[in-house]
Formats: C-alpha cells, structure tokens, sequence
C-alpha cells in the first residue's frame, strides 16, 4: 500500500520550473562583419580547391582521351574553363583589395554604425 502512494505522489508532482536561457554567448548583429570576412576568405579557399580538382580531373580526361579527338577537346575545354574561373575568382578578390587600399574604405567586410550606441556595446567596436 504504502509502495502505490509513494508511486502515485511521484506522478502527480509537478516538475521544476526552468531555468531562464543563458544569452551572454548569443549572436549579436556586430558579429555579422566576422561572417562575412570568414565566407569570403572560405569563398576563396574552396574556389582555389576546385580549381585544382578541375585541372587535375581536365588532365586526367586527355590522359585517358588516347587518340580521341572529341575527348581531347573536352579535357582541353575543361582546362581552359577552369583557368578561367581561377582568373576571374582572384581577379575579383583583388579588385576588392585595390578599391579598400586606393578609397580606404573596407569593401570585405561592412560595419552597422549604430551597433553598439544603445545600452552596452557587447562586441567591443
């Protein structure tokens, strides 16, 4: 008897109210410029990477094209495209650090001018 009260006030209890969300370690709208500059050095990285992967895949494709004409053109095209894509990737990468070095402005990263003038400034700019 005593068992099935024991078990009965266990159930019918109710539970701990919970904690409020801890938020010091929330994102804040300042941390969107370190986003930024990080998808853009990634952008970079990854574009770099494929490259390399088209080039070494292109080179593949005219090792294995033999006498093919048709395939030696397709290796030969994927090459080219690929090149292609590396200049245009860093041509514009160095476009942005041209216009930041000539205007002094930061066009890899932006910043909010009113971040931080309300209340406590919690990213430190």
């Amino acid at each position: 008897m005593s068992m099935l009260l024991l078990t009965s006030q266990a159930v019918s209890a109710d539970p701990p109210p919970a904690a409020p969300p801890d938020l010091s370690n929330a994102p804040r709208l300042c941390q969107l410029v370190d986003i930024v500059r990080l998808v853009i050095r990634y952008a970079i990285a990854a574009g770099g990477l494929a490259t390399f992967g088209m080039i070494l895949f292109g080179g593949l494709q005219f090792l294995m094209a033999g006498a093919n004409d048709g395939a030696i053109q397709q290796a030969r095209s994927t090459i080219t495209w690929a090149l292609i894509g590396m200049v245009i990737l860093f041509s514009s990468y160095f476009i942005l650090v041209a216009i930041s070095e000539f205007t002094g402005v930061d066009v890899t990263g932006f910043e909010y001018p009113w971040v931080g003038t309300v209340g406590e400034n919690p990213c430190g700019v």
